[in-house]
């Protein structure tokens, strides 16, 4: 089975929550900036890294579940 991947937020929520109270533009432009491509582990169902080839929740080898072995290659 292909892994999953999802958007996530990876920036610093201060900075987020200051931008909202001062600056709704940036916070909107910071958000948005900030997501990141990530992998839903097959056995924990939890994000990690992109390039992780272990989880670092349940230490699931999650080379094992990519087409070819290829990093780059996750599917949505």
């Amino acid at each position: 089975m292909p892994l999953q991947t999802e958007k996530e937020f990876t920036g610093d929520m201060g900075l987020l929550i200051v931008g909202i109270l001062f600056c709704l533009p940036y916070a909107i432009y910071y958000y948005v900036s900030n997501k990141e491509t990530m992998v839903i582990c097959p056995q924990c169902q939890e994000s990690v890294n992109k390039q992780a080839s272990i989880c670092r929740y349940c230490d699931e080898d999650l080379d094992q579940h990519r087409p070819s072995g290829d990093r780059d290659e996750v599917i949505n």
